[in-house]
């Protein structure tokens, strides 16, 4: 039976807050109980650019940031469940519009996009090339993102069936994961041989040491924005604006366009 990222994260919620299935992240500055905190649900490809504008945050109006991050359907999950929280940043605008219509968001700005690319080991020992009906090569091992789990399993989902082939691609993956830190690992292990993931992740530290991007024809990538929400919940409102505001800013251009997270 085909691993099911959505049945293994069921025995992680085995606790009341959501929250606690995923990681967060303290910064060096937090000294203080007594500081103001403000808390980001963050989509794992966008952690890095994330922890760098915290830290601007952090030291520019003395606060703490505090950032969950993991898979998208599960941190808007958390956020539904313990309604705490500032700020929303998913893989794909299609959970913003989720907890918009619940009334759990209210002001959001674009801050770029992400986009689909084909990876593979350093070198590209098999030759693969940069089309989605390489994933049928009865040599290749894959794996692919639970579109239940992640944005980046939405997308494929989304993208594969466009091209006619997800359900003989979900048929051959050898296993599914939570998000797109499980399919690079995939790959850096050797599990297995070519993945779908967002462009984004050739840019996390040291990553271009083990995996190669193959980058596939524009009517293929299917381009999201990425859009960034202030929660309805939050404590600490006008820190989560002054976010909002740095993300857009040139600052937060020149950071996010540096992870491949382009404008």
């Amino acid at each position: 039976m085909k691993f099911s990222a959505k049945l293994y994260c069921c025995f992680l919620l085995g606790i009341p807050l959501l929250l606690c299935c995923c990681d967060v992240d303290r910064h060096p500055l937090q000294d203080s109980v007594q500081k103001k905190e403000i808390l980001i649900y963050c989509g794992a490809t966008m952690r890095q650019p994330i922890m760098e504008l915290a830290a601007i945050m952090e030291k520019e109006h003395d606060c703490v940031v505090k950032i969950s991050y993991g898979g998208s359907s599960y941190l808007e999950k958390s956020v539904e469940v313990n309604r705490i929280g500032e700020l929303f940043f998913p893989g794909s605008v299609s959970y913003i519009h989720t907890l918009q219509k619940k009334g759990l968001v209210s002001q959001t700005v674009d801050v770029g996009y992400n986009e689909i690319a084909l990876y593979v080991h350093k070198g590209n020992p098999k030759k693969v090339n940069g089309d989605l009906m390489e994933l049928l090569r009865p040599d290749l091992r894959i794996a692919i993102g639970d579109s239940e789990a992640g944005s980046i399993g939405k997308a494929t989902r989304i993208c594969l069936t466009k091209k006619g082939i997800y359900e003989d691609i979900y048929k051959k993956a050898l296993f599914l994961t939570i998000d797109s830190k499980g399919l690079v690992e995939a790959l850096r292990k050797k599990d297995v041989d070519a993945v779908l993931n967002w462009r984004a992740v050739k840019y996390v530290h040291e990553n271009d040491r083990y995996i190669e991007e193959l980058r596939l024809p524009e009517e293929q990538a299917l381009r999201q924005k990425l859009t960034m929400g202030l929660l309805n919940c939050s404590q600490n409102p006008a820190l989560g604006q002054l976010f909002l505001e740095l993300a857009v800013s040139s600052r937060g251009r020149e950071i996010f366009s540096r992870y491949g997270l382009y404008r």
